[in-house]
């Protein structure tokens, strides 16, 4: 997965909240504007819910998870080194 490609399309996509109004997706500020039409309403659907913000949100918790991760990982390294002589 490349988040720095997501981010960038995240980023350069219309601003603001999407909603679904059948199998058209539209900007939640001016529901005229058709950002895509779908066949299949389901795949409007998962569209609006994978909108930009939610995507930034998910890459955001991604790497919020990953460096605490490697916190825990350092920690736990630190600790088993420190107490290497125990075992």
């Amino acid at each position: 997965m490349n988040k720095e490609r997501l981010k960038q399309l995240a980023r350069a996509a219309t601003k603001g909240e999407w909603e679904r109004d059948g199998n058209q997706v539209c900007p939640v500020a001016d529901q005229s504007k058709s950002l895509a039409t779908f066949v299949n309403v389901p795949d409007a659907a998962f569209v609006v819910a994978a909108q930009p913000a939610v995507v930034l949100n998910l890459i955001l918790e991604i790497e919020h998870l990953t460096s605490s991760l490697a916190r825990v990982t350092e920690d736990r390294d630190g600790l088993l080194e420190a107490g290497a002589h125990l075992l």
